[in-house]
């Protein structure tokens, strides 16, 4: 095997992996505290005692709102730092110093350098410097560990056509000189990939996992970062129907061409392995925001599981005395990157054996609702077991809700932008839900207004718009649309 092909192997996917993202974001965490953290061994040194009292406190909250600009200002956090621990302990120090003129300067500016030990801000700040410089180096021994592991590695698959792989082959020939080289390509998808054998000059046949419709249905979709498309110069008609049909995965998809189309010439144009490429299609989340969610969820169901547990073994019992039959619902339903899985819901319709899955939506006066399922649907007492998926990492507490396999096929085949809601992870409650839009659909334009509200709330998430749609949720449960 050549070099070139060694750099090209695809990863088993059997080593750990974050993002380089993620790790400078917990390094900039760990810094923020460590400026805290310090204000309060200070305070013990100079008074006595761990707390902050008076203008102390709000000394501490003032420092550590300035030292996280200061940290920005003075890119402590950037990329090509972290393998120099010298580097860094000198922009620490800059940063640290930067701060402590702030506070000067606003102690001044508000007459009230008056009110607070000198001494303990002067042990403060030289407390926090010591610790930011001598951890450098465990820092950089960390990186450099997790580098040499590929737990930094990057995911790529490349998208192509048979028309362009004279330079789907160039760009493979320059990916192991230019690319970080953690960076691997899991897998490339033609549009004829039947037709691969017929070119001799094109040797990377070994990562050809099929068509680009193979791309969807491959197990390892949602393992991969980013994506590269090769597609012929100058023209849209190539890669538009390629983000119409990957619209439904979380993915940050660069264009590699020589030249483009108008539509996509305002882009910004960076760089993959040395070529010009432009980015025609974002991840819907970052790898942090995807951590700050996953921890929300985390915290939240956890949390609803513990106050609503006995309501909920109170409905279980409630629904066994009611009618024959299991206490939950299980139903098919695709997930983040249309991924399937099984949603819990509360029994609330007769149970059936002979049938595994009632696919009509419920309506009105629906004759297979019992007269306690009525009651749990009006108030959504039904949804509670979804509290599960949300821990299982199936669902989120906020997004946009699943529907039945049966039914995402036929919308997805009726509405263009319907897979699109597939790039976060489903939730209990969402931005169409508290709009009103919940309930049978009859209509075809009734789904898709639900489409429209759930990719605004998949292009604009934010921790704060998930508290607000938690909170909104709460007088919308009972809605006359749940039956």
């Amino acid at each position: 095997m050549s070099q070139v092909e060694a750099g090209l192997r695809a990863p088993t996917f059997k080593q750990p992996h974050i993002s380089l993202g993620f790790f400078l974001t917990c390094l900039e965490v760990f810094d923020i505290l460590v400026v805290a953290g310090a204000g309060s061994v200070a305070s013990w040194f100079r008074f006595g005692t761990w707390s902050f009292t008076g203008v102390h406190g709000i000394v501490v909250v003032l420092a550590v709102l300035v030292a996280y600009f200061a940290f920005r200002y003075t890119k402590l956090h950037d990329i090509s730092l972290l393998p120099n621990p010298f580097a860094q302990a000198r922009r620490a120090a800059t940063a640290i110093l930067l701060t402590g003129f702030v506070l000067l300067a606003v102690g001044y500016a508000t007459k009230t350098s008056e009110d607070f030990s000198r001494l303990w801000l002067g042990t403060w700040f030289l407390g926090a410097y010591f610790i930011l410089a001598v951890t450098r180096p465990a820092i950089t021994l960390l990186y450099q560990r997790l580098e040499r592991a590929g737990v930094f590695s990057r995911r790529f698959v490349i998208f192509a056509t048979v028309s362009e792989l004279d330079s789907l082959q160039k760009l493979l020939d320059r990916w192991p000189a230019i690319m970080h080289r953690s960076d691997t390509i899991s897998g490339i998808f033609l549009d004829h990939p039947d037709r691969v054998a017929s070119n001799k000059g094109f040797r990377a046949q070994h990562l050809v996992k099929g068509s680009i419709d193979d791309f969807l249905a491959w197990s390892a979709n949602r393992r991969v970062d980013n994506a590269v498309a090769v597609m012929p110069a100058g023209s849209s008609l190539s890669i538009e129907p390629l983000l119409q049909k990957i619209s439904s995965v979380s993915l940050d998809v660069d264009l590699v061409v020589g030249q483009v189309d108008e539509i996509w010439a305002q882009r910004d144009v960076s760089k993959v392995a040395g070529l010009p490429a432009i980015r025609v299609m974002r991840r819907s989340l970052d790898s942090s925001q995807f951590a700050v969610k996953r921890i929300e969820d985390i915290v939240v169901a956890g949390l609803a599981l513990i106050f609503l547990g006995p309501l909920m073994l109170s409905v279980a019992l409630a629904i066994k005395l009611d009618s024959a039959g299991p206490v939950f619902f299980r139903q098919a339903r695709h997930g983040f990157n249309n991924r399937p899985f099984y949603v819990f819901k509360f029994r609330t319709m007769f149970h059936t054996p002979d049938v595994l899955s009632d696919v009509a939506q419920a309506r009105r006066n629906d004759p297979r609702v019992t007269p306690l399922g009525a009651f749990l649907r009006k108030t959504s007492l039904d949804e509670l077991p979804q509290l599960f998926n949300v821990l299982l990492g199936e669902m989120s507490i906020v997004g946009p809700r699943p529907h039945a396999v049966e039914h995402n096929d036929m919308y997805a085949q009726h509405i263009d932008a319907y897979l699109a809601r597939h790039r976060i992870r489903p939730g209990i409650t969402g931005w169409a839900q508290i709009n009103g839009l919940r309930g049978e659909t009859r209509a075809l334009e009734s789904m898709r207004k639900r489409v429209e509200y759930d990719q605004f709330y998949v292009d604009h998430w934010s921790l704060a718009f998930d508290i607000r749609i938690m909170l909104l949720t709460l007088p919308s449960l009972a809605h006359p649309n749940a039956y």
